[in-house]
């Protein structure tokens, strides 16, 4: 476009050169418009002239079939006629679509919005989106939770909190009954906790691992281990123990009466002959397992030993002569290579090999260290068995409970006692004793011989 000379902007009259010079320019850079306009309508520039453009007056028009709040969308290439989408939106500004597609969606993180059925939101108190689920009662946190949607199979409706198993399926879904610790068809196979009340032969939502929210957890403490109760469907914070069945659920997150949280976790126990290194199935009464190196498993074997009764094993103790004894005796005998000369004593813990035959005391008196009596007190029958223990034998008697000393006798015969009574004796009615002298009776101890009986020192 050309430059027009003003006075303002020259600062002095114009000649009378650039005002002829202002009146050729205006009349070079005039628009002038080909063709006939009409009211309303703008001009183009085709390229070569300006020409009427779209027309402008009234209203922009669509198809008579539009659709109230759909968004409208350009019609052809001409930026002149308009159609109708199936994008609707609200006059509240809710946007609906069959399909978008985006690089990305950032979600509102300031929102606060609890999601209904089939939407999503932002939960800002866990860090990620949460979608509401069907029926309304249970949300599913992105990322966070593991949830199964599972048929009742009880004949009564499984309340919200309960623990339940998988047991068979219906249709397209697993089913579920209430879960149990007393055995392993009710608990090994445990799926997690119901996340809604799940009325019977009816579906709902199982939370199997993350957050179970709006749960009862007023009885608990916030950090309690909940484990499978023994009673259907119940948690328990008392770690079972055989024979019930170990199941770990979860942890308390939240101690309420209605809006507790728990974290799911479950983790199911196993029995011994399930563990990858035991080869024990369908084992028969009093079998134990011994490991076999050749296979590198622990293998089930049969020994004469009747489970929670007594019964009688080797005593592995190298002697000649050996025997067998009561059952809860050899559980004690330590192992040794060789005993001979060596004597059987306890200090009420542990049972050892002594060297003398004073370090073992045989008596019932239970105030005695090193008294045996109570290892067989349990005892009620059975026939008496001769323990061999090198220059010493033991004799027990099951009837009573009694393990009784006999004579110590050396390999060549002969029969030795200590030269000093050291601790105060009686002989009981109806037993005599005898001692090799010369014998000394230690200062304020006392030898007590009871009427009618005997003490012969020779």
């Amino acid at each position: 476009m050309s430059t027009i000379v003003t006075r303002a902007g020259k600062g002095s009259p114009l000649t009378n050169n650039e005002v002829d010079a202002n009146f050729t320019n205006l009349n070079t850079d005039k628009i002038q418009v080909t063709g006939t306009p009409v009211v309303g309508y703008t001009i183009l520039w085709n390229g070569t002239a300006w020409v009427p453009g779209i027309s402008g007056s009234g209203d922009v028009t669509g198809p008579a079939s539009s659709t109230d709040n759909a968004l409208a969308r350009f019609d052809s290439t001409t930026g002149k006629l308009i159609q109708n989408s199936t994008a609707i939106l609200s006059d509240t500004g809710a946007l609906a679509t069959a399909n978008v597609t985006s690089d990305y969606y950032a979600w509102n993180t300031g929102a606060g919005v609890t999601p209904a059925v089939g939407q999503r939101a932002w939960d800002a108190s866990q860090g990620t989106t949460a979608l509401g689920l069907l029926g309304g009662n249970v949300i599913s946190r992105d990322g966070q939770s593991l949830i199964a949607y599972v048929t009742n199979a009880e004949a009564v409706t499984i309340t919200k909190g309960q623990a339940v198993y998988l047991f068979s399926a219906v249709g397209d879904r697993a089913s579920v009954k209430l879960a149990y610790n007393t055995g392993d068809a009710t608990s090994a196979k445990t799926l997690g906790i119901v996340a809604e009340d799940i009325a019977a032969g009816q579906a709902g939502f199982v939370m199997c691992q993350g957050v179970a929210y709006k749960m009862d957890t007023s009885t608990y403490t916030a950090g309690d281990s909940l484990y499978l109760g023994a009673t259907a469907g119940s948690l328990t914070t008392t770690k079972p123990y055989a024979p019930n069945h170990l199941v770990y659920i979860g942890t308390v997150e939240k101690a309420n009466a209605g809006n507790g949280q728990i974290y799911v976790r479950v983790q199911n126990g196993y029995e011994l002959d399930e563990l990858h290194n035991v080869s024990a199935q369908s084992p028969s009464n009093g079998q134990t397992i011994v490991y076999n190196s050749s296979t590198s498993l622990w293998e089930k074997n049969t020994v004469s030993l009747t489970a929670g009764v007594n019964g009688t094993l080797p005593i592995a103790n190298g002697g000649t002569g050996q025997t067998t004894a009561n059952a809860a005796f050899n559980a004690l005998v330590p192992s040794q290579t060789s005993n001979s000369g060596k004597f059987l004593t306890t200090d009420g813990t542990n049972t050892s090999w002594a060297t003398t035959a004073t370090a073992v005391t045989l008596s019932n008196d239970t105030s005695t260290s090193t008294n045996l009596y109570p290892l067989f007190a349990a005892a009620t029958s059975g026939t008496a068995s001769t323990i061999y223990t090198g220059d010493a034998k033991l004799l027990y008697k099951p009837s009573t409970g009694d393990l009784q000393s006999t004579a110590m006798v050396s390999a060549n015969g002969i029969t030795i006692n200590a030269s000093s009574v050291t601790t105060s004796y009686t002989i009981a009615t109806g037993t005599n004793g005898f001692s090799v002298g010369p014998l000394t009776i230690a200062s304020g101890v006392t030898v007590t011989i009871s009427s009618g009986q005997r003490h012969i020192i020779i």
